[in-house]
């Protein structure tokens, strides 16, 4: 067993692909990985977790190790693998917070971009 933590703001399906043995056909996936998601979305309750924690199995972790898109997310700070559970708060805390699809937060707005002509930059 190992535990996959993500700062992702959505739930991923991460796919393991063969390519086909007739040529013209589809690659075949054989093996499909969904690792939770929720940071940075709001749900009913208005509070979003920081982090959030899948169980996977040793085979569906070496599945995932496969997976070119898993991968990056890894070298991206967004997922981690760890062998024992723990609380996803405090794992998380030195991951990456926010992926391009998180929600806006005021904090997002708190230095907007300059709007006007480009000959104004030269002030």
């Amino acid at each position: 067993m190992a535990y996959v933590y993500s700062t992702l703001t959505n739930d991923q399906i991460y796919t393991l692909w063969r390519p086909s043995k007739e040529e013209g056909k589809p690659n075949v996936a054989i093996k499909k990985v969904q690792i939770k998601g929720g940071h940075g979305r709001m749900g009913k309750n208005l509070v979003t977790p920081l982090g959030v924690v899948t169980e996977v199995t040793d085979e569906e972790l070496d599945a995932l190790q496969k997976c070119t898109a898993f991968v990056d997310h890894v070298k991206a700070g967004f997922i981690k693998v760890e062998k024992k559970k723990s609380d996803p708060e405090k794992v998380v805390s030195d991951m990456e917070k926010k992926d391009a699809s998180a929600q806006k937060t005021p904090l997002d707005f708190a230095n907007p971009p300059k709007v006007g002509k480009p000959e104004d930059d030269n002030d």
